[in-house]
């Protein structure tokens, strides 16, 4: 039964590369500045995690990955999420009131979006689900795993309020918004990011009971 989990992650593992890289490479060829995006950050740290599991399952006689790894995936998992949620949610109703909805799925789900946006973000969730886990992850562990967002949202805040950035998300420029608004968004965002967390978590431990 383990080694064929096993073999089922390998095979999960290869798809977020494949999927990474096919996104990745449409989204960056030739645009550095793509990568204050939430979007290409989570992608990358995805890609970067999935290939230092699969060589860790291929070299590694341990059938589950250690603490350490568990925690790096478990954070791109949930930032992939964030990523498919908040586009969605927030970014393509955006469009949809504006009367552009054509446009809004086109951008946000075709192309280099399919992968970034909904492909990388699906295998990503399904093959944590069936991570096999020593420990059930814990509340602390989930708010270890929001820290990057939190911290993607700080430094990008901060650079829209010097004016070296402007967004990119709608929620982030807050020369156009009040300040009680972006206080808002990022409770929201925050908050939501670590209810993702749990429900991954929990997840997680109902397909491993």
């Amino acid at each position: 039964m383990e080694i064929t989990r096993t073999r089922i992650l390998i095979i999960f593992d290869i798809l977020l590369i494949i999927s990474g890289i096919s996104g990745l490479i449409q989204s960056l060829w030739g645009k550095a500045y793509m990568l204050v995006y939430y979007t290409e950050i989570s992608n990358l740290l995805s890609l970067v995690i999935a290939v230092i599991t699969l060589a860790y399952r291929l070299i590694s006689k341990e059938k589950k990955l250690t603490r350490g790894l568990i925690l790096c995936k478990y954070t791109t998992t949930v930032m992939l999420s964030v990523t498919f949620i908040i586009v969605t949610v927030v970014l393509f109703p955006l469009y949809v009131k504006a009367g552009s909805w054509g446009t809004g799925f086109e951008k946000l789900y075709l192309g280099a979006s399919f992968f970034n946006h909904f492909f990388t973000p699906a295998i990503s969730f399904a093959g944590f689900m069936i991570e096999n886990i020593n420990v059930s992850l814990k509340p602390l562990d989930a708010a270890i795993a929001t820290i990057s967002t939190v911290v993607y949202g700080i430094i990008l805040l901060i650079l829209n309020g010097l004016k070296l950035v402007t967004g990119p998300y709608p929620f982030l420029m807050i020369y156009n918004q009040t300040v009680m608004q972006t206080i808002c968004w990022f409770i929201g965002i925050a908050g939501g990011t670590l209810l993702i967390a749990l429900a991954i978590g929990n997840g997680n431990s109902y397909f491993n009971e």
